[in-house]
Formats: C-alpha cells, sequence, structure tokens
C-alpha cells in the first residue's frame, strides 16, 4: 500500500500472518521432530542390528533416505521457531492496544523517531526472518539435492516384501513416511506465501517492508538450489 495509513484492518491481517507462521512453524517442528528421533532413529537402529544374510538396507545405505542434514534442519528451525514465537509473546499486550487504532505514518524513514516502537512486533520478526533464513540455506539445500533420489531409494528397499525394512515401512505407513520425508521441501514455498502476505498489509513506507522483501528473497534464492 502506498498510503501513509496503517489502517487497524491491516493491523489484524498482519498479526494474524505472524501468528499463522508461528503456528504452523510448531507443526512443522514437531513433524520434524518425529521423523528424525522417532522414525528416521528406529530404522537406523535396527539397520546396525540386522544379520549379513538380511535384505535391508544397511546403515549406509540407509543414509540415502534419511541424510544427516536431516538433523541439522530439525536443529537449526528449533532455534527459529524459540525466536519468532518470543516475538509474539513479548509483544502480545502491546499489540492487543495498538491493534485498536489506525496509524498515520510518517512520509519516510526519516521521519520516523530514533527510538520508534514497535507494538505489533513486525519490525523483530522481520529482523528474525532476515537472520535465520539464511541458516537454512545448506542443509535444505542438501536436502533437496537428496529427497530428488527419496522415491527410486524407498522403492528399491521396498522390492522384497519381506524384509524386516518393508515391514517397520508397513507399521510406520508408508504414505506417513512419504509425508513426512518431504514436509522440509513444502515448508519453503510456505514460507514465501507468510511473507508476501505481511507486507501486502503494510503501507510501503513501513520500515519492515524493505526487509520483509530480503527474507523473501532468501528463501526463494534456496528454492532455487
Amino acid at each position: 500500500s502506498k498510503s501513509r495509513l496503517f489502517a487497524r484492518s491491516q493491523k489484524e491481517a498482519l498479526r494474524l500472518t505472524m501468528c499463522e507462521l508461528v503456528d504452523t512453524e510448531e507443526r512443522y517442528v514437531a513433524k520434524l521432530y518425529s521423523l528424525v528421533h522417532e522414525v528416521a532413529d528406529e530404522f537406523r537402529q535396527k539397520s546396525v542390528c540386522r544379520g549379513p544374510s538380511s535384505n535391508s538396507p544397511d546403515e549406509a545405505a540407509l543414509a540415502a533416505l534419511f541424510p544427516p542434514c536431516l538433523n541439522e534442519i530439525l536443529e537449526v528451525n528449533l532455534g527459529f521457531l524459540d525466536v519468532i514465537r518470543h516475538v509474539l509473546d513479548e509483544t502480545e499486550k502491546d499489540a492487543i492496544t495498538d491493534i485498536g487504532q489506525d496509524t498515520e505514518l510518517p512520509s519516510n524513514r526519516r521521519g520516523l523517531p530514533r527510538d520508534r516502537s514497535d507494538p505489533l512486533g513486525i519490525l523483530a520478526f522481520a529482523k528474525a526472518l532476515f537472520e535465520w533464513l539464511p541458516q537454512f540455506s545448506q542443509p535444505y539445500g542438501d536436502y533437496m539435492r537428496a529427497h530428488t533420489g527419496f522415491t527410486q531409494t524407498l522403492n528399491s528397499f521396498m522390492k522384497d516384501k519381506n524384509s524386516s525394512f518393508s515391514k517397520r515401512v508397513y507399521e510406520t505407513g508408508e504414505q506417513r513416511l512419504r509425508s513426512l520425508l518431504m514436509e522440509p521441501v513444502q515448508r519453503l514455498p510456505r514460507y514465501s506465501l507468510l511473507i508476501d502476505t505481511m507486507t501486502s498489509n503494510l503501507p510501503l513506507v513501513h520500515p519492515a517492508v524493505r526487509t520483509l522483501l530480503k527474507a523473501r528473497d532468501i528463501v526463494k534464492d534456496i528454492c532455487a538450489l
């Protein structure tokens, strides 16, 4: 919006999108945790104990399906979640008050007071995105490169329907396993959509706009990998 008016409806929509990003991040991290510490760990432990005549994948072969970068993704997203959740918690009271009124922003950034407040928390939120998303680049890039072969790898491992691996996949749920493995790839474009929604609810002169656009570019670069 080119208007300098930061309307109540915009503030409400912005704050709701910030909350949505945190809520969906919590669910995403929970799925990652399940994949890393329940599903993958169990498969790895079983592969170590496999017999010499077993047709199930060994520890090295299994790394093609559950690469080490999965653990790195979980770690970085846990840190990211803590920061953005903290921003929401710390600004909740001020946000409730600020949403109830329209705000006229100065025509340019120079007109903003040096100690400008951030009642909605969007400046801190945008900063968190800008500072944390670059840390996603390597583990997500590694994962996306590995993910291209997941379907073929999983299918090859399951050729023997009587193998202990195939039985464990059946117990886990094949569709659930495939869905969990797809989660990191699907999450990245979701960040772009949420950033777009936040930006669309800010007046152009708002200082958070530039930071959000830079954060979106970071996601775009990672997806380009």
